[in-house]
Parts: structure tokens; sequence; C-alpha cells
């Protein structure tokens, strides 16, 4: 389970805005368009709480990146070492 701070700098690494109206949270990117344009909304997750919703987005990019969680490594045995060069 990330920290808040590990939580609030993914979405300010990925250019993530978290947005709510009143119910749920939603994480989205938002792309600008030209001027006079509206920007455009992608919508990447969403959760009941701003945790929930943020812990989502950080699973969908770890999923998609292929990044294991260092939990799962420190459980499996696994060590990793950082290559050089």
């Amino acid at each position: 389970m990330p920290t808040d701070a590990e939580r609030w700098r993914f979405l300010a690494d990925h250019d993530l805005t978290l947005h709510t109206d009143g119910g749920d949270y939603l994480v989205h990117w938002v792309r600008a368009s030209g001027p006079g344009e509206p920007p455009k909304f992608y919508p990447v997750s969403n959760g009941r709480t701003p945790e929930e919703a943020i812990e989502r987005a950080i699973e969908r990019y770890n999923r998609k990146h292929g990044v294991i969680p260092s939990s799962a490594l420190a459980d499996s045995g696994v060590v990793r070492l950082p290559v050089r060069g």
C-alpha cells in the first residue's frame, strides 16, 4: 500500500488529475487541444475514495508496463540487482 506522498508523486509524475463531483473520485489525464478548443479528458481509474482511485491507477500502470511491486519481490525471494552501462 503506497503512502500519501507516493500517491501524490505518482499523479504529479504522470501528469494525472484527481477529480470529484461530490460522489466518486476519478483519476484522468488531460490533453490540451488547440486554441479555442476544449481540453480532452481521458479517464484512467475511479474509486469511492481518493486513495482507492489513485491506487487503481498505480495498479493499472504497473500491469501495463510490467512493473513488479517491491512487496511481491520480497515475498518471492527474488533479489533485483542494479544494471550498469
